[in-house]
């Protein structure tokens, strides 16, 4: 089929824009009285019920923000607010935060410890103690370890930004298995990018708020990338008195690229052609900032020999399907905008990207020296935290962390990848390596989300033994023989730490919210702490605390001991103000700093110099490398011992320099089958929810027809695409790959790209409760992904299709 620009350009606003931005949340409150009514969970409130405001954090996602929880009679929490000192969220919510209270009385949620009794993902389950339940999860890892069979045990954990994930890394290390794996994230490959870049992982933030021009490589901005909220007040100010030019590099009309100023529809997949295409009319005019490259860069020259050959706007227009011209002014205007930056990441950033993406990205913003200055990308500042206790593994834990990895990261093939999920599941359920006794899933959900559900489902078949740590029935808690619930949002003490993007450090404590938990549940922390204890003093010893609370303040003492930052004030304006350099906050004692930031909820430190670069670049060179040393050094190994072989499974097709350096490789299935003539692509939606706690319900309630009719998920294509096929506006239809198909239906859009369905990512649920179980299809079903060559993560935004009507 021939690709239409004109029609695909050509979209209805009023399709797009929906509801959306700041009145959302208040719509969603408005909706507790009056949808919820016959809700048998909601709180029945006395009519003078006590009522008032206590300040927490939201966990709901990792975005840091701070709110304001109503509650009556101390008890019930009926109402979430932004807190207005709040750095991150200044005030504001998103949706997923106003639900909080329908998280905590849903009827999803585990009540107590649970013994399966029934089949395996059957959902039956008989109520137990805590006592029993961390007995017995205890005496299985005792005897294991007995066995010398501590590495069979495997840890899948969906948490990023938070105590309660060191605490389980260090559970996993002093038992002795090497097998903790992370769901799959854009914070993956964020981090190898920033290793290879800039010399450590999670280096960088960006100074958005002051920024003149964002180029964002799609990016869902107002669909909830990095921290949500304040995504949204960026994009927000900017179309007020504050003008910053948006440009939204995408293949599809998103939200944001439906609100920029600019949205360039580029070819799926070649974002990185982009990025250099750019590079080279920026480099080829003399754009680029000569001093910085010059003093602060490494393997300037052998990239520019690069880029100037291969990625001329001629070439790249053949691969993005852009007019040369519009790339030649994008790279103009972007170069000479005084406080521009480029940001890469797809959708809201649950999706991995490939890693030479990023790099080609942050390569543009070296280029124009928009490294550590107002409105550029900024290499963060340490968050100080104190170190715990140092331990030392036993024998037996010494001799299970030598075991190969299932997942294989950190290898000599993925010396930078911390986690493989795809390879994980793969490895477990074809019992190609050695078998997994003991599987612990932690506030995740991989039987629903990832590049393959059903081979982890297969994998969950060969696990004698399976431990949740969850506080929802979600589709893979529902497969334990021992579910440990977990708080929810305001039920015990939480904390974040270093939120995504932030260009500054920042830690957050809250106690809870509610004078006791609703259901007999505990903290995450405080789960691990107590098998620990249970196991014997070789593991307690890394786990040294009396409870998670006394864990977070082990840390924070770090905080205090620096002598930066300042404590927020929740119930003031936010007087956050990034680069002016602000004093630090002084304490007379540890209970008064503690109670400060328990009152104040987050640690800060705002101040910072722009222009300065000391120590900002941990790299073999100390500058940022266009020619990533560190890459060189950590395949080192595997390019000797493999050959061309090596390049191969790398996907590069040119010379072995190109390895540690940012490029373009073709990663999507071509076209030219003719059973399978579309290209199959999962969004993410702002309303719709990938992680383990799943859409609340008036979330669900709140998608319009053209995402969910009634129980069938609605797809997007393209007009003139369904034309051909002998589709039209409300069909049903099968949507079909190599790997199976789901029934959905069709919606018209003239912002899907030509020979492109795009099904929403969140529904199709085989667990939670009746007003999300059975909704809609999951995508991910019949997606089949493709490792990314660099990291080996796995990719799954491009699989061959086709559509069918019924």
């Amino acid at each position: 089929m021939k690709l239409d620009r004109r029609a695909f350009i050509k979209f209805a606003v009023g399709t797009v824009a929906g509801v959306h931005l700041t009145p959302l949340p208040w719509k969603l409150i408005d909706d507790i009285a009056i949808w919820t009514q016959n809700w048998p969970w909601v709180p029945r409130l006395a009519k003078y019920a006590d009522l008032d405001y206590v300040n927490g954090l939201c966990t709901m996602c990792e975005g840091g923000c701070g709110v304001k929880v109503r509650l009556a009679d101390k008890k019930k929490s009926i109402k979430v607010e932004g807190a207005e000192g709040a750095p991150v969220n200044q005030g504001g919510v998103c949706p997923l935060g106003a639900a909080g209270p329908q998280y905590e009385y849903s009827l999803a949620r585990f009540q107590s410890p649970l013994r399966r009794i029934g089949a395996r993902g059957s959902g039956a389950f008989a109520k137990i103690t805590w006592t029993e339940a961390l007995q017995e999860v205890s005496k299985r890892l005792a005897e294991l370890r007995e066995q010398g069979q501590a590495h069979t045990v495997a840890m899948v954990s969906g948490r990023r930004h938070t105590v309660s994930r060191v605490l389980a890394q260090r559970f996993m290390q002093a038992y002795g298995s090497p097998n903790l794996i992370d769901m799959p994230s854009l914070a993956a490959s964020r981090e190898f990018a920033d290793q290879a870049q800039f010399g450590r992982p999670d280096a960088v933030g960006y100074d958005l708020e002051n920024s003149d021009f964002i180029l964002s490589f799609g990016c869902g901005l107002i669909e909830g990338w990095g921290s949500p909220v304040r995504s949204i007040k960026v994009f927000s100010a900017g179309r007020g008195k504050k003008k910053v030019k948006f440009v939204q590099i995408d293949n599809r009309a998103s939200l944001t690229a439906s609100k920029a100023d600019r949205w360039l529809a580029v070819a799926p997949g070649s974002e990185a052609a982009l990025a250099l295409g750019l590079a080279h009319v920026i480099i080829k005019g003399g754009l680029y900032d000569q001093a910085f490259v010059a003093d602060n860069t490494f393997g300037f020259e052998e990239f520019k020999a690069m880029v100037l050959q291969e990625y001329d706007p001629g070439k790249v227009s053949a691969l993005t399907g852009l007019p040369a011209s519009d790339i030649i002014a994008l790279a103009k205007e972007f170069a000479q905008a005084p406080q521009a930056v480029a940001i890469a990441g797809k959708g809201k950033g649950d999706m991995p990207t490939p890693v030479y993406e990023i790099m080609a990205v942050q390569a543009l913003n070296a280029l124009v020296g928009a490294v550590n200055r107002p409105g550029g990308v900024i290499v963060k500042k340490d968050l100080p935290l104190a170190d715990w206790p140092e331990f030392s593994p036993d024998d037996v834990a010494k001799e299970g962390l030598a075991a190969p990895r299932l997942d294989q990261a950190l290898s000599e093939r993925h010396p930078l990848s911390g986690s493989l999920l795809n390879n994980f599941a793969a490895a477990v359920d074809s019992g190609s390596f050695y078998p997994v006794n003991l599987l612990i899933v932690d506030r995740a959900n991989p039987a629903y989300f990832g590049a393959d559900p059903a081979a982890f489902r297969s994998a969950l078949d060969k696990v004698p033994f399976i431990v949740s740590v969850s506080g929802m029935a979600d589709d893979t808690s529902v497969y334990a023989d021992i579910v440990l619930p977990e708080c929810a949002n305001f039920e015990g003490p939480v904390d974040v730490v270093n939120p995504p993007t932030l260009p500054y450090p920042l830690f957050g404590y809250a106690e809870p919210v509610l004078a006791k938990p609703y259901f007999d549940t505990k903290p995450a922390g405080d789960i691990y702490i107590g098998l620990a204890k249970a196991l014997g003093e070789s593991i307690q010893a890394a786990l040294p605390f009396k409870d998670y609370r006394q864990a977070v303040m082990a840390a924070a003492k770090g905080l205090l001991d620096s002598g930066r930052g300042r404590i927020a004030k929740p119930d003031q304006e936010s007087d956050l103000d990034f680069g002016k350099g602000q004093p630090a906050q002084a304490f007379d004692s540890e209970i008064a700093f503690f109670g400060a930031l328990a009152k104040g909820n987050f640690w800060f430190d705002d101040s910072f110099t722009y222009g300065s670069l000391e120590g900002a670049f941990q790299t073999a060179s100390g500058r940022f490398e266009f020619l990533s040393q560190n890459l060189k050094a950590a395949l080192a190994g595997y390019l000797s011992s493999q050959g061309n072989r090596a390049l191969i499974e790398l996907g590069v097709t040119r010379s072995q320099e190109q390895v540690f350096m940012p490029h373009y490789e073709p990663y999507l299935p071509p076209a030219g089958d003719k059973a399978f003539p579309l290209l199959l692509m999962p969004v993410e939606q702002f309303k719709l929810v990938n992680s383990s706690y799943g859409n609340a319900p008036y979330l669900t309630k709140l998608l319009e027809d053209i995402t969910l009719k009634g129980k069938d998920l609605v797809v997007e294509i393209n007009p003139t695409t369904a034309a051909y096929m002998g589709l039209k506006e409300g069909d049903n239809a099968w949507l079909q790959t190599p790997k199976g198909k789901l029934a959905v239906k069709i919606h018209l859009f003239h912002g899907a790209r030509p020979d492109v369905v795009y099904a929403p990512l969140g529904l199709g649920h085989a667990a939670f409760d009746l007003y999300l179980r059975g909704k809609g299809v999951n995508p991910m079903e019949i997606v089949e992904a493709t490792a990314d060559p660099l990291s080996g993560q796995a990719l799954w935004w491009g699989t061959r299709a086709n559509m069918t009507k019924v």
